[in-house]
């Protein structure tokens, strides 16, 4: 049984953010992300769960949003982008950067983009 936070507390995510796709899964939960600095993670639910996000805007003026759904079954934290988003690399790439992150925080990267950039190459580009 889902124990629900009081309403007036929550977002709808879709009203922030509408669509989303997963591209990469950070091993750290929003707790250890928040931890770390700047980030700030807001309650809220879409159509799937309850939820944790929080809204990135990256120095490219790009948005992400990194999402831990409340009963997801794998611990982490999703990267998503717009769906159609034509710079997804590019975004992963600044995200790892803006978090000050490796690859090796990565536990899952899309198929599509993961076989674009080999996990060496990553690295050298992540690195700088």
């Amino acid at each position: 049984m889902t124990t629900a936070p009081p309403q007036g507390q929550l977002v709808l995510f879709d009203e922030i953010y509408p669509e989303t796709k997963a591209i990469a899964v950070l091993r750290q939960e929003p707790a250890e992300l928040e931890a770390r600095g700047s980030l700030k993670f807001e309650r809220g639910y879409d159509d799937l769960d309850y939820l944790v996000f929080s809204v990135l805007s990256l120095p490219s003026q790009h948005r992400v949003a990194l999402i831990r759904h409340q009963h997801a079954p794998n611990p982490g934290t999703e990267i998503c982008v717009v769906p159609n988003e034509p710079a997804v690399i590019e975004m992963l790439i600044e995200t790892i950067r803006f978090l000050n992150l490796s690859t090796q925080d990565l536990s899952w990267i899309h198929p599509q983009y993961e076989m674009e950039l080999s996990q060496k190459k990553w690295e050298s580009i992540v690195q700088g």
